[in-house]
């Protein structure tokens, strides 16, 4: 048999932690770029639909949790800036701020 040429199915190798944290990450950078762009499209293939959010703040200050439920459009205005993004796990925790 020649290589690579297999009759049963390989299962995958699982992700490490790093590797986890690491995917989770880049899908919150790749998510705050899409809404700053106003790709809302990439975001709703972003976000799960069992995604958990909290919002810190005053209530004025809720521009994303805002756009996020529909309860307002997105428009040239929004600017949001992650100050910072952890990934603990399959967690991430993204701080930042409206610009």
């Amino acid at each position: 048999m020649a290589a690579g040429n297999v009759d049963s199915p390989v299962s995958p190798v699982p992700e490490t932690q790093g590797e986890v944290e690491t995917k989770n990450k880049s899908t919150v950078e790749a998510l705050y770029k899409a809404l700053v762009k106003g790709y809302i499209e990439i975001v709703a293939k972003l976000l799960a639909s069992d995604l958990e959010w909290w919002f810190h703040g005053p209530p004025k200050c809720h521009h994303m949790m805002r756009v996020l439920t529909g309860e307002t459009t997105h428009d040239n205005v929004f600017r949001i800036e992650p100050r910072c993004i952890t990934a603990i796990g399959d967690c991430v925790i993204a701080e930042g701020w409206e610009r």
